[in-house]
């Protein structure tokens, strides 16, 4: 009876605990972001189980009306955007103590966390085709006289598939909007480190701004360093963007050729006039990079280039596909050797959880804390992604811990010691959480291994190398 008095007590509470907060059909999941203006969560619709992100303007903000205005420009900037590589405005949501807007989720990682914990200096061949994705959702917003304003690593997320999305348009300006009263000029928006020179003295921006926060992003990119210093100061940080080109990027990582270092200058060169003039150009001279054709020919056949067509051949070559790459007019230096060492298996990473090469992963299927499962393998082109989670069973560690406190209230010292000792262990074990690692292959069947608390850090490690070699196998 007193163990029925104490749960009956408990459960309101614990139910409010575990019943997630709704908005508008969104159940809210978990914040998954934190800006300056406020908090961004994962939420999923109740009817449709769709996935969304809902940014919400902190509550001391919402009485402020220029912050306001401004949270409603990024919703109506968005609304005019549709494209595979800036990220999709579902709904915009407006109340009085409130303003929420209700995104595309991506599920993937921040670019500046991506060179950080997983890349370091991302390889030129990908650099490119990451660029050239951003360069192509920028020239979509600049075409619809839309300039971001704060193009940074941080903006830019990386999807498990290697895909890119813009983010965070919420100091974005419609250059030719004449009632648009969010800055004046004189008044600087963005992020310094990133800032052009013209954004950086407060004047008009264009497009060629934009240009310039992504050649320095670009460089971040290719070297993995930021090219001003974190110990400067702000004003020395000022002083370099206006007066001094950017480093050599390879006084940072010597890998950077002499090609894509003729870019960046370009990029980032200190008045707009010298810079590349639209994302089109900029495209271009990445593209002029890649396949030896001069810019000038790139510029004139660019609205009918095919990325596709660029020749670059299949991996698992034949001798006789082998024989032919190596005849190739773009790779006639490579040799069958070449080939072979592109191709060759390499192991990667090795722990508890199983080995990841280039290639594949050798994993324990159905491993489940006893239970050590079965040794499997799996293509890294037939995987779809790999999460980390903690599993907690709340509900039984609450309650595991109400049926203690009820034995101290009603049970003699030998019997709370006795409950105590049963019961504390399998609470801890329960609120402390599992770790949990989730493989989903291509045809969406999911795969888990969930082990002890003290294996966190060995779940942690093979998703993050499995990862990595998962987003490297994109490309």
């Amino acid at each position: 009876m007193a163990v029925k008095y104490v749960f009956l007590q408990f459960y309101p509470m614990i139910q409010k605990y575990m019943q997630a907060p709704i908005l508008h059909n969104y159940q809210i999941q978990r914040p998954i972001g934190k800006g300056g203006m406020g908090m961004v969560y994962l939420a999923i619709h109740a009817q449709i189980g769709r996935k969304v992100a809902i940014k919400e303007l902190h509550k001391n903000f919402v009485g402020d009306l220029a912050l306001r205005e401004r949270f409603r420009n990024e919703a109506t900037l968005l609304a005019q955007l549709e494209h595979p590589h800036i990220v999709k405005l579902y709904d915009y949501i407006e109340k009085p103590d409130a303003l929420y807007l209700i995104m595309e989720y991506v599920d993937g990682m921040p670019l500046e966390a991506y060179i950080e914990q997983i890349s370091g200096p991302i390889p030129e061949k990908k650099a490119i085709q990451l660029l050239l994705k951003i360069l192509d959702a920028l020239a979509y917003a600049h075409q619809k006289d839309i300039v971001h304003r704060d193009i940074k690593p941080s903006n830019i997320m990386i999807t498990h598939s290697g895909e890119v999305k813009i983010l965070d348009f919420g100091i974005a300006k419609a250059i030719n909007n004449p009632n648009s009263q969010l800055t004046d000029v004189g008044v600087r928006m963005g992020t310094l480190y990133y800032m052009s020179p013209e954004q950086l003295r407060g004047q008009r921006l264009d497009a060629r701004s934009d240009l310039y926060s992504l050649g320095v992003t670009f460089f971040q990119m290719l070297t993995a360093h930021c090219p001003y210093p974190p110990e400067l100061s702000e004003f020395e940080v000022s002083q370099k963007i206006v007066q001094e080109p950017l480093p050599r990027a390879r006084s940072l990582y010597p890998g950077v050729s002499d090609g894509l270092q003729a870019v960046l200058d370009k990029a980032t060169a200190k008045l707009p006039d010298q810079r590349f003039q639209s994302a089109e150009a900029f495209s271009a001279a990445l593209l002029g990079d890649r396949t030896g054709l001069s810019q000038q020919a790139l510029e004139a056949i660019l609205p009918y280039y095919d990325q596709s067509q660029v020749v670059e051949w299949t991996f698992n070559p034949t001798k006789k596909t082998a024989e032919k790459k190596a005849s190739s007019p773009t790779e006639k230096t490579s040799t069958l050797s070449q080939v072979a060492e592109e191709i060759e298996e390499e192991v990667l990473f090795e722990n508890y959880f199983g080995t990841v090469t280039n290639l594949k992963i050798s994993y324990w299927q159905d491993r489940d804390l006893y239970k050590k499962g079965e040794r499997k393998q799996l293509k890294l082109n037939k995987m779809q992604k790999i999460e980390f989670n903690i599993y907690r069973e709340t509900f039984t560690g609450i309650f595991l811990l109400a049926l203690i406190g009820a034995a101290w209230l009603y049970l003699s010292f030998w019997l709370v010691i006795i409950v105590s000792g049963l019961c504390l262990p399998v609470a801890f074990l329960a609120l402390v959480g599992y770790p949990i690692i989730i493989i989903t292959h291509k045809n969406s069947h999911k795969l888990k291994m969930r082990d002890w608390f003290w294996r966190k850090k060995s779940a942690k490690a093979f998703v993050h190398h499995t990862k990595k070699a998962l987003f490297e196998s994109k490309f």
